[in-house]
């Protein structure tokens, strides 16, 4: 059996995203602007057009979604998982 990494960051940037799981597909919980929890499986994709933002695509809903990186409650796909400490 395969061990999963695990990485904690008291916040997620898209940073931590990028290094992670960039190019590869992988599923995520996060917090929405109107505090509801989404649940996401999708890629990270490249978009410099807003800063405090994180785009990716979203293979469930076939389109383009943007989330805030420091929302993210978890992260993880095949490389590792990603948790936030401060929102566990």
């Amino acid at each position: 059996m395969k061990k999963t990494k695990l990485f904690s960051f008291h916040t997620i940037n898209e940073r931590n995203l990028s290094s992670l799981f960039g190019g590869s597909f992988f599923k995520m919980e996060y917090i929405k602007k109107d505090g509801t929890t989404r649940s996401a499986v999708g890629k990270i994709i490249k978009d410099d057009r807003h800063e405090l933002y994180t785009t990716y695509w979203d293979t469930v809903k076939k389109t383009y979604r943007r989330f805030n990186p420091h929302s993210v409650v978890f992260a993880e796909n095949k490389r590792g998982r990603i948790e936030s400490i401060a929102l566990a």
